[in-house]
């Protein structure tokens, strides 16, 4: 059970660590409105990496990770029904929906 739990905590560490690098590395793109939310629209490339990446090292924590950026896209996309244009097809409710 203590390795189990050690693993976690390293896997939230490197996510942590993953999302510091990224905003570095992509502040002035970054999206900055709405009634003093800060809004993060992340670039479809770094999920994917991130989606591999998880993957690779475990299933399980990869699954939930995606399960929080979908969540996060519904949210800017009910705020911003603009932006369900950029969203790839399998993403839309309507997919997600169909899948449960």
């Amino acid at each position: 059970m203590r390795k189990i739990r050690l693993e976690e905590d390293g896997l939230l560490k490197m996510v942590n660590n993953c999302g510091k690098l990224f905003f570095l590395l992509n502040a002035s793109e970054l999206l900055f409105l709405h009634s003093n939310f800060i809004i993060i629209i992340w670039h479809f490339a770094f999920e994917s990496a991130i989606k591999i990446f998880f993957n690779l090292i475990c299933s399980r924590y990869a699954e939930a990770f995606m399960d929080v950026i979908v969540t996060c896209r519904w949210w800017i996309c009910d705020e911003f029904p603009g932006y369900w244009l950029m969203m790839p097809k399998r993403m839309s409710p309507a997919s997600r929906e169909n899948a449960r």
